[in-house]
């Protein structure tokens, strides 16, 4: 069972020729190390359990689940450390959990897998960080990019599955690295995106924290993008640095991209003390692509100038909003920027709300 160097076989092949499954075919394997070579373990058509597995200064592929009747493994407590491809699950419904990867050119493909509790170490050779190509759940996924390179942490392309990819992020830090890079890049059409709880980072840039700028919103398959409770670059909202954004304006061929925002920085409030007296407490808790609301409160504010006080809203409207409640006796806003009123002869205690996308 060593590996053949001059031929660069596998350490070990697993094969079960003629079926549509593993059939039953599912060994487990553990507590041994692979050492150099080509490939590490490859299965055709057989479901392994892999645990406890050492493949540091490993071959040059790792694990290579690669054929879509693998489905039905699991991969526990491994860790890998491979020039090119540590890790590929190709056949779904196969369940990573505790693992240490070295990265190659990219830290892992999946087409339909669960991985949890994740490090991703990447080198500068490092082009992708994950790979998918078809719905992925991810959680607790660290990545750390103190080596260089110039990758995305997560890239979602459509390469002729059954359906376009989808992704479910979790609890996990994930930071691209090399100008103009995002933490997640989607080619091609896609089906939904959801992060939770996460740390998206960029490494070397501003910019979106999901280029979409070659994707393509399918209407029959594309159901839309959700950000609940994360952070952006240390902040929580896009906007306190300039530059940055949740995603692309449009996609490849200019549809504007839909998302959602719950959490984060539209559970902030903000105070603005008047310049005479009072307060005006703001926050906009609608800051989705679709319906946008900006909410604010004046106790006791006067502004007896003549120069107006303005608040730039945390994300933009992509239309100039209308004023739907109004409690003071003037104020105006644009697409950016809501302007409160001057010249006030006494103090204000009341709403204003601006909505609109």
């Amino acid at each position: 069972m060593a590996t053949d160097q001059s031929v660069k076989q596998s350490w070990m092949s697993m094969y079960n020729i003629g079926v549509g499954s593993s059939n039953g075919n599912s060994p487990t394997l553990r507590d041994f190390s692979i050492r150099g070579g080509q490939v590490g373990i490859h299965a055709n058509v057989v479901a392994p359990h892999l645990q406890r597995i050492d493949m540091t200064a490993g071959p040059n592929y790792g694990i290579m689940l690669d054929q879509i009747n693998d489905y039905g493994g699991t991969v526990d407590d491994v860790q890998l450390a491979d020039n090119v491809l540590p890790l590929a699950i190709i056949g779904g419904i196969t369940f990573v959990t505790r693992i240490g990867i070295t990265c190659g050119v990219a830290c892992m493909e999946l087409v339909g897998t669960s991985v949890r509790d994740a490090i991703l170490l990447p080198p500068a050779r490092t082009q992708w960080g994950i790979i998918l190509s078809s719905g992925a759940h991810l959680d607790d996924i660290i990545l750390d990019t103190e080596n260089g390179g110039a990758f995305t942490v997560i890239q979602m392309s459509n390469m002729a599955n059954t359906s376009p990819p989808s992704l479910e992020l979790s609890s996990s830090e994930v930071q691209s690295f090399g100008t103009g890079k995002a933490p997640i890049t989607v080619d091609g059409q896609y089906q939904s995106i959801t992060i939770t709880n996460t740390q998206l980072l960029h490494g070397a840039s501003t910019g979106p924290f999901i280029d979409l700028s070659k994707a393509q919103i399918s209407p029959s398959n594309t159901s839309g993008i959700n950000f609940v409770n994360n952070t952006y670059d240390g902040r929580a909202e896009p906007s306190d640095i300039a530059g940055n954004s949740y995603v692309s304006a449009t996609d490849e061929l200019g549809t504007p991209v839909a998302y959602a925002v719950s959490g984060g920085g539209s559970t902030r409030q903000t105070t603005l003390a008047g310049t005479t007296a009072g307060t005006f407490v703001w926050s906009m808790p609608g800051e989705g692509s679709s319906y946008k609301r900006f909410v604010g409160h004046y106790t006791g504010y006067n502004n007896a100038n003549a120069t107006a006080q303005t608040v730039t809203y945390p994300v933009p409207f992509t239309q100039p909003p209308k004023i739907t409640s109004n409690d003071a006796p003037s104020g105006s806003a644009s697409a950016t920027t809501l302007t409160l009123p001057a010249s006030m002869g006494a103090p204000l205690t009341g709403w204003i709300i601006v909505e609109g996308y």
